[in-house]
């Protein structure tokens, strides 16, 4: 018995280092690679590590947020706030506390953003069955990613991200740039939209081709699994 225990707390150990969990009927943990449709695929909750979901409870709150295209990480960190990095890329504290009250938070936030009201109400049923007893009622609508590799996902969302960073720093400061352009007038005008055009333009394409490098990179690191 004490070596069926020891086992079980090393093998649940090494799951919680993953970071991610929807409930499954045999072990109620499994790793969370829900995806939104579109190009916007999902938030990601970042949680301190001595707050990262252990109990029944919050594991089952973790399986919520995964239901919403919310995807639970750890950080090494000392302190008490959790992060939420939204579909944008941007990040802001959801606040101090244990996991069950930021979970609470996060998903109330998210049902009040514009994208994320749609997420709540398409995905309503999964979220309550996320909340009843995993071993007797599963949730009947976890999305999964199709046999992909969880490294692999995690790899191209690490490279989409950096991707709409880059694209959205270049689009700005396009904008800023063409400012320079408006006091002008006749060819002189023309030919300097047309420069910063072109400019931005050949930015986004080296954007594009370095997205494409870091995706190959990916695929050759992780593999993929069908």
């Amino acid at each position: 018995i004490m070596i069926s225990s020891i086992q079980s707390s090393s093998i649940l150990y090494s799951v919680l280092l993953i970071g991610l969990f929807i409930p499954k009927a045999s072990t109620s943990l499994l790793t969370c690679t829900s995806d939104r449709p579109g190009s916007q695929t999902h938030r990601i909750l970042y949680v301190p590590s001595k707050f990262m979901p252990k109990t029944k409870e919050e594991q089952k709150w973790a399986a919520v947020l995964c239901c919403i295209y919310t995807h639970v990480e750890k950080y090494d960190n000392d302190g008490d706030n959790s992060y939420l990095e939204t579909y944008d890329g941007s990040e802001y504290s959801v606040g101090k506390g244990g996991f069950l009250t930021t979970a609470k938070k996060v998903k109330k936030d998210i049902c009040n953003m514009s994208m994320g009201s749609q997420d709540c109400s398409s995905k309503q049923k999964c979220m309550e069955d996320a909340l009843e007893d995993p071993k007797t009622n599963p949730p009947s609508q976890n999305p999964t990613t199709g046999g992909t590799s969880p490294l692999l996902q995690r790899c191209m969302k690490k490279a989409n991200r950096i991707h709409r960073r880059q694209k959205k720093s270049t689009v700005e400061a396009y904008k800023t740039s063409i400012k320079e352009c408006k006091p002008l007038s006749g060819a002189d005008k023309k030919t300097c939209f047309v420069s910063k055009k072109k400019i931005k333009n050949d930015e986004l394409k080296r954007i594009e081709g370095k997205k494409w490098a870091k995706e190959k990179k990916c695929s050759q690191k992780h593999g993929r699994h069908f």
